[in-house]
Protein backbone atom coordinates (compact mmCIF):
# COMPACT_ATOMS: atom_id res chain seq x y z
CA UNK A 1 0.00 0.00 0.00
CA UNK A 2 1.41 3.35 -0.79
CA UNK A 3 0.57 5.16 1.91
CA UNK A 4 1.95 1.96 4.52
CA UNK A 5 5.16 3.12 2.18
CA UNK A 6 5.29 7.07 2.48
CA UNK A 7 4.49 6.57 6.16
CA UNK A 8 7.67 4.37 6.77
CA UNK A 9 10.19 6.30 4.64
CA UNK A 10 9.06 9.31 6.91
CA UNK A 11 10.27 7.32 9.73
CA UNK A 12 13.64 6.50 8.29
CA UNK A 13 13.11 3.51 6.39
CA UNK A 14 14.71 2.86 3.14
CA UNK A 15 12.88 2.01 -0.50
CA UNK A 16 12.97 -1.86 -1.05
CA UNK A 17 12.13 -3.56 -4.15
CA UNK A 18 10.45 -7.39 -2.65
CA UNK A 19 10.86 -9.93 -5.24
CA UNK A 20 9.41 -13.26 -3.88
CA UNK A 21 11.06 -13.83 -0.90
CA UNK A 22 13.60 -11.87 -1.51
CA UNK A 23 14.21 -7.85 -0.09
CA UNK A 24 16.76 -5.64 -2.35
CA UNK A 25 17.28 -2.30 -0.88
CA UNK A 26 17.08 0.66 -3.93
CA UNK A 27 20.14 3.49 -4.14
CA UNK A 28 17.91 6.13 -5.36
CA UNK A 29 16.89 9.64 -4.90
CA UNK A 30 13.17 9.44 -2.61
CA UNK A 31 11.61 11.60 -4.95
CA UNK A 32 12.64 9.88 -8.16
CA UNK A 33 10.76 6.59 -6.93
CA UNK A 34 8.51 8.17 -4.56
CA UNK A 35 5.65 7.91 -7.05
CA UNK A 36 5.75 4.18 -7.36
CA UNK A 37 5.63 3.43 -4.00
CA UNK A 38 3.25 0.38 -3.75
CA UNK A 39 2.84 -0.18 -6.82
CA UNK A 40 4.27 -2.87 -9.30
CA UNK A 41 7.29 -1.90 -11.10
CA UNK A 42 10.13 -2.70 -13.93
CA UNK A 43 13.76 -1.58 -11.92
CA UNK A 44 16.83 -1.35 -14.62
CA UNK A 45 20.06 -1.14 -12.30
CA UNK A 46 22.86 -2.67 -11.16
CA UNK A 47 23.13 -4.94 -8.20
CA UNK A 48 25.82 -5.26 -5.14
CA UNK A 49 25.13 -7.38 -2.60
CA UNK A 50 21.06 -6.17 -1.52
CA UNK A 51 21.50 -3.37 -3.03
CA UNK A 52 20.07 -2.09 -6.44
CA UNK A 53 21.43 1.41 -8.12
CA UNK A 54 18.44 2.71 -9.67
CA UNK A 55 18.99 3.90 -13.07
CA UNK A 56 15.37 3.65 -14.48
CA UNK A 57 12.10 2.48 -13.19
CA UNK A 58 8.38 2.19 -14.67
CA UNK A 59 5.26 1.00 -13.58
CA UNK A 60 4.19 -2.40 -15.11
CA UNK A 61 1.42 -3.04 -17.13
CA UNK A 62 -1.18 -5.34 -15.33
CA UNK A 63 -1.22 -7.46 -18.05
CA UNK A 64 2.62 -7.97 -17.67
CA UNK A 65 3.85 -11.42 -16.38
CA UNK A 66 6.86 -11.50 -14.03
Amino acid sequence: DAQCVQECIKSGSSYALVVGDKLYTLAVKPQTIAAFAGKRVHIEGSLKDNTITVTAISEMQHNMKM
